[in-house]
């Protein structure tokens, strides 16, 4: 059988990381983006079969393939290998300054993630900007409250009529059930969302933008 160029089976290999820490890593801090395989896949240019085989563990990548699902996360390569930074606990906190950080961009969206230097957190928040056309209804794992921070969105929930917000406006709902936010108005809009991380146990199912 002919093997992935870009992985090897997992082992320590010269030059290639091979522990589980970073299988964790990646799938930890992809779940904590709200990413699927496919997002990362988009953002890493690496195959969305060979990093579900790296967090699998069945796989061990080369520092060339690490480094671009670094840069599709965001973080350092040193951050998979080493861990995330500090975990929440108590008197810790995080500043994060406006601007700081990269925009990332997937099918429902485009957004960007804060306070990803903290990891274990019980919430994901992160600021997004809806697509001004309605994508998939889709829902994730936990509980979710947005803002809208600036511009017109329209909410669309399984089982509502679609609801139509403006800046102030938030909601707080049940995001297992599909739904999707629709930037309006002919203009782009921002919103803070805010994701309960507290007791899932992310897999497959993993956050993604809705």
């Amino acid at each position: 059988m002919k093997q992935d160029p870009n992985t090897r089976e997992a082992g320590p290999q010269p030059g290639r990381a091979g522990s589980n820490g970073v299988a964790v890593a990646i799938a930890s801090i992809r779940a904590e983006r709200r990413m699927t395989l496919m997002d990362l896949s988009r953002q890493s240019s690496v195959a969305a079969s060979t990093i579900s085989r790296i967090e699998s563990g069945h796989t061990s990548p080369t520092i060339a393939v690490l480094t671009k699902i670094a840069d599709g996360l965001g973080v350092s390569v040193s951050v998979l290998i080493e861990g995330q930074g500090p975990r929440f606990a108590p008197g810790c906190r995080t500043i994060i300054r406006a601007g700081d950080g990269p925009w990332h961009k997937n099918a429902r969206g485009s957004y960007r993630w804060l306070a990803a230097e903290i990891s274990k957190k019980g919430m994901a928040p992160a600021l997004l900007r809806p697509p001004t056309s309605l994508s998939m209804f889709s829902g994730h794992a936990g509980e979710e409250f947005f803002m809208v921070i600036n511009g017109l969105v329209e909410f669309h929930m399984q089982y509502y009529a679609p609801m139509l917000m403006e800046t102030g406006d938030s909601v707080y709902f049940d995001a297992t059930t599909p739904h999707a936010v629709v930037s309006v108005g002919g203009h782009e809009a921002t919103i803070l969302s805010i994701v309960s991380l507290a007791g899932q146990n992310h897999s497959e199912n993993d956050l993604i933008l809705g």
